[in-house]
């Protein structure tokens, strides 16, 4: 090689590892910073949790509510049936004895 060549390779070397020391303090400032997109199961909020089961269990039992809230309604309904069919025949019967007595 002649001594040009060499000291252009001198100085290239010289350049280019100044600036591989630059490149790997700017690469280890922006790698401190990276965090991963999806939380891990340790830093996962607590609350969030309990209100996801609790929902879940819920949801559960929202099929049985119905279900018993009908059947409490028809109940309360047929109750109230048998109640206003005994005062009609007791209002028909009443109505019926002052209309005879009052003849």
């Amino acid at each position: 090689m002649s001594p040009r060549a060499q000291v252009f390779l001198s100085r290239l070397e010289e350049q280019d590892r100044d600036l591989t020391e630059i490149k790997v303090d700017e690469v280890l400032g922006f790698v401190r910073h990276i965090r991963p997109k999806v939380a891990t199961d340790n830093t996962m909020p607590s609350w969030v949790v309990l209100l996801v089961e609790f929902f879940l269990d819920e949801r559960r039992y929202v099929l049985l509510n119905v279900v018993l809230l009908q059947r409490l309604r028809r109940a309360v309904h047929c109750v109230l049936l048998h109640v206003f069919m005994h005062v009609c025949v007791l209002d028909h019967g009443l109505s019926l004895r002052h209309r005879s007595s009052s003849l």
